[in-house]
């Protein structure tokens, strides 16, 4: 925790949990924080990071006072490229979609929209290799 951000993760052995991420002022971004946490991990030989993106709302402590936040985790892990654990069927599933492949829903500008609205809470990877569909979502989206 800084006086700008809080970060909460576990290393495990190749890979990082990311618990969430909290910025406190407008300093850094969560993309900001991600992307450090990024290069962390492969300077550090840690192939993913895995995520939890929750809809709805949570609470925190800050400067020992619990705050209550609403949370869009499952809609930032997305668009950060943080893949869902089941893939496509686990889209098409929420979104009552029929796409192929995730490349499909990814470029579908449609696909932003419903899952911003129909979308939920979700587990997923980010695959830190600079040559994964974890990165190209990421350039794209961001």
């Amino acid at each position: 925790e800084t006086e700008d951000f809080m970060l909460r993760i576990g290393e495990m052995t190749s890979h990082i949990t990311l618990s969430w991420i909290y910025t406190k002022t407008s300093k850094y971004s969560g993309t900001d924080i991600l992307k450090a946490l990024i290069k962390y991990c492969q300077e550090n030989g840690f192939k993913s990071i895995a995520g939890y993106g929750i809809k709805g709302h949570d609470s925190v402590i800050i400067d020992g006072k619990r705050k209550s936040i609403v949370t869009n985790g499952y809609y930032s892990l997305m668009r950060w490229g943080f893949i869902p654990d089941k893939g496509v069927k686990f889209i098409n599933k929420t979104l009552k979609t029929n796409y192929s492949t995730l490349e499909d829903a990814f470029s579908d500008k449609e696909f932003w929209t419903k899952w911003k609205e129909d979308g939920k809470e979700y587990t997923g990877e980010f695959e830190v290799s600079s040559n994964s569909l974890s990165f190209r979502v990421l350039d794209k989206q961001v």
